[in-house]
């Protein structure tokens, strides 16, 4: 009966009607697979609950099925079992400082700098470091984090016009803070 209406609507409409239909079941095929999925690296992860790599992974299927608290505890778990591994304490952070709890974001942030002491070069976690300066209203941290980040990449990249612009927006807003906190300051006459 729904397959007979679905096939009604599209053939009185448009491709366009009939490429939306086409996108919802491969849509709701793509959810319940990676659902499925899940389930399966659950019900693995109990019998080898110590093998980080599948936490990790099971973290990714969190994040696809929009699932935060499944990412969240699947990364924490993958970084308790291997802290050494940049991409599963990266993919923490990112979890971390995405939460609304400053004692999340400071540990994040703590993160973020044990990956760049180990990879300076890290341009996810400087970008991560930087935004979290930036939120902050550490504007000066923030404008030096972008420019290691800038000096990193090749002049052609097409990060670099963001990367600029991101420079400048933080150079303005120190500017704008220290002509505030100079008003502060000094007495008005």
């Amino acid at each position: 009966m729904m397959i007979n209406s679905l096939y009604q609507l599209s053939n009185k409409g448009s491709l366009r009607t009939l490429s939306f239909i086409l996108a919802l079941f491969l849509t709701a095929a793509f959810f319940l697979n990676l659902s499925q999925f899940s389930t399966a690296l659950r019900l693995d992860l109990q019998k080898t609950p110590k093998d980080a790599k599948k936490w990790w992974l099971l973290g990714q299927v969190g994040m696809n099925l929009g699932n935060g608290k499944l990412a969240f505890d699947s990364y924490q778990q993958a970084n308790k079992l291997e802290p050494d591994n940049l991409d599963y304490k990266l993919s923490y952070a990112r979890m971390l400082m995405s939460s609304e709890d400053q004692t999340d974001k400071l540990k994040g942030n703590q993160l973020l700098r044990e990956i760049i002491r180990q990879d300076h070069s890290n341009p996810e976690a400087l970008s991560l470091l930087a935004f979290s300066y930036f939120e902050g209203e550490d504007y000066k941290m923030a404008a030096v984090t972008w420019a290691m980040m800038l000096r990193l990449l090749e002049p052609d990249d097409p990060r670099v016009p963001m990367l600029e612009k991101s420079i400048r927006a933080a150079r303005d807003a120190l500017a704008l803070q220290e002509e505030e906190k100079a008003k502060s300051v000094t007495p008005e006459k």
